[in-house]
């Protein structure tokens, strides 16, 4: 890895979790978003274009099956990154 760059975690990855979508993120040598959610039971990765084309297919075409992850995903963010939990959590 080079010096100076570093992984940016950006509000995206809590969007999608509190419009209830599945959540794809590229595998990169950080992996930040573990810090906030779980792989495989609230996000699923993809490794590169083709492991993402692949991921994208199998979801459309069965989209029931993540809606367990889905739900866990918003469960997780309603319940820990609003700003009533922060609120909660840090200032009070």
């Amino acid at each position: 890895m080079r010096e100076g760059i570093a992984p940016q975690i950006k509000s995206r990855m809590f969007e999608a979790a509190f419009a209830s979508c599945v959540i794809l993120c590229q595998r990169d040598p950080w992996n930040p978003i573990e810090y906030f959610f779980e792989p495989e039971k609230e996000f699923v990765y993809f490794s590169d274009e083709s492991d993402l084309e692949k991921k994208l297919d199998h979801i459309i075409n069965n989209f029931s099956e993540f809606d367990s992850m889905r739900e866990s995903a918003y469960n997780r963010a309603v319940e820990n990154y609003t700003t009533k939990s922060f609120v909660k959590n840090y200032l009070l």
